[in-house]
């Protein structure tokens, strides 16, 4: 049926009397209209109130809606974003809001556009009771005034879009989609698992998840809050002119589950990247209730047999007013050959108390023979298994190191620690055993959780021709309570000896020709090397 302009009643912002119900009983009002160009066609919303104008009660009359293209026969249905929270009755005074959502073909001119509203007369048949044409000069592109949902008046706006690597071959694309509560009245969002998004790309859909991690589902009138919306495309997938990302929930009382798609707004075809992290260089995240910085402070390689491990740590400090979780990071590496490993991680379930320190370890182990040059980690605030937000991007380069001084280890470091070893012997006691002491120093901050998780000092003692004679490990730091197998650390500021049987020595003459103690950091099964240092025979 083309309407075009024969019953067009009102312009948008006008309100007029709802027909047929006790002359001006109930009013209706088009308050306003959104047009936003997308990738597939032209959305267009428009804002519908009905009230109930007088002091008694009134049924609420069942409504749909369209869209229709002027002097065309053109039209398209339109979803009500704001379905299941219209009441049967409306008392004197009370008004009910539908968000009437349809798409239409690209390229249309906007002030072309009429809503019309429809009552249903029968089980098959509709009637028109209001027709509004968009106004000219309608646009685009952003929900700040707020979209009608089932929940409440709510407002959208994509605040960043990433595409992220997978060792598995496939890329994530995540949208970080500000959520804010534009309604009068406190607003209960839906349960994570209620929630449901994706992307379209064209006429292609790729369902993904939505979630958010503030913990409470509650959002005051102005609070915002974000939700990510996130899908997984196989690596080679083209973004070409960007994508439209939707937002939606789920109403489990229905059966079968009714979807209705709140939103669907363009990412743009430029992605965001990365922030670009340095050694030292300070970042923070401040949103979902959590408040932290965080910085690289350091990153090694270590030794796994024939294979490399490359490491990264990351200091985060609580900065909330009280005491808050500590951010679970994750990533991947990636080279310029395209190689993506996921990044393991020392992370910790712990709670930091105001302006605790965590330190998190990230590390990947490469194939034998794949160098360490020109790798990249890429990581970020855990939101999933393969999924982070806050994404920061570093290139990855062994931290300064401390050489050897002297025939001494002279403030070595390892992380937030630095150790010197100095006057270091080799004394054969009367009792049939060598003795090997040494001066040790520790220097550093205490205090911050995961700083010796799976992480030790391995002292060997070599001969002349670097060949193992015996091994020591040690703990980085003295265990906050002693168990089964549990290292002892090293004195600071004392003398710390170790002692090996005579007749333990396999190659007597290359041990007294050149005693070596070497110095490792153990981590996760690999060492790195951290000095070498020569034994005086007494």
């Amino acid at each position: 049926m083309n309407l075009a302009d024969s019953i067009k009643q009102a312009q948008a912002g006008e309100t007029i009397a709802y027909p047929g119900v006790g002359g001006s009983a109930l009013s209706m009002v088009t308050e306003r209209f959104s047009v936003v160009p997308m990738q597939d066609g032209t959305q267009v919303t428009g804002i519908f109130t009905l009230k109930n104008e007088t002091e008694g009660v009134l049924p609420v009359p069942s409504l749909s809606a369209g869209y229709q293209i002027s002097q065309s026969t053109l039209s398209v249905n339109a979803a009500d974003n704001a379905a299941g929270s219209h009441p049967a009755y409306l008392a004197g005074g009370e008004s009910t809001t539908y968000s009437f959502t349809g798409t239409l073909p690209k390229g249309i001119d906007a002030s072309s556009i009429q809503l019309v509203i429809w009552e249903k007369a029968s089980a098959t048949a509709s009637l028109p009771v209001n027709v509004v044409g968009v106004p000219s000069g309608t646009g685009s592109g952003s929900t700040s005034d707020g979209v009608y949902t089932s929940v409440g008046r709510l407002a959208f706006k994509v605040n960043s879009t990433y595409r992220l690597m997978t060792e598995s071959g496939d890329d994530v694309v995540m949208s970080e989609i500000e959520v804010r509560n534009n309604d009068s009245k406190v607003v209960t969002l839906p349960a994570a698992s209620a929630l449901y998004g994706g992307l379209q790309i064209g006429s292609y859909d790729a369902p993904g998840k939505a979630i958010y991690l503030q913990s409470s589902p509650l959002l005051n009138p102005g609070q915002a809050t974000t939700v990510y919306v996130y899908t997984k495309l196989p690596y080679d997938t083209e973004l070409a002119g960007g994508g439209n990302v939707y937002l939606g929930a789920t109403d489990t009382k229905t059966t079968p589950a009714a979807k209705t798609e709140w939103i669907k707004l363009p990412i743009g075809a430029k992605l965001s990247a990365p922030a670009e992290a340095s050694l030292s260089g300070e970042w923070m995240i401040n949103k979902n209730g959590q408040l932290s910085t965080g910085k690289v402070v350091e990153s090694k390689v270590y030794d796994v047999g024939t294979q490399k491990m490359m490491a990264v740590r990351i200091l985060q400090t609580n900065k909330a007013t009280r005491n808050g979780s500590v951010i679970p990071y994750i990533g991947y590496a990636a080279d310029a050959n395209g190689n993506v490993w996921t990044l393991k991680t020392t992370e910790e379930t712990v709670k930091l108390g105001k302006d605790g320190q965590e330190l998190t370890t990230l590390w990947a182990t490469l194939p034998a023979g794949v160098s360490t040059d020109d790798w990249r980690f890429v990581f970020g605030s855990k939101l999933d298994a393969d999924v982070f937000t806050d994404a920061q991007s570093y290139a990855f380069a062994v931290s300064p190191e401390a050489g050897l001084t002297g025939g001494q280890i002279s403030r070595a470091s390892l992380y937030p620690y630095n150790i010197t070893m100095n006057n270091a012997k080799l004394l054969l006691n009367g009792n049939g055993t060598y003795e090997v002491s040494f001066d040790y120093i520790q220097e550093g901050q205490s205090g911050i959780s995961g700083v010796s998780k799976n992480r030790s000092l391995q002292l060997v003692l070599q001969d002349y021709n670097d060949e193992t004679v015996k091994s020591w490990e040690y703990a980085l730091e003295k265990p906050q309570a002693a168990g089964t197998g549990a290292l002892t650390a090293l004195e600071s500021g004392k003398t710390n000896k170790m002692s090996i049987a005579l007749n333990a020595v396999p190659d007597l003459a290359a041990l007294i020709n050149g005693p070596k103690l070497a110095v490792y950091e153990k981590f996760e099964g690999g060492t790195r090397l951290i000095g070498k240092i020569s034994l005086s025979l007494y």
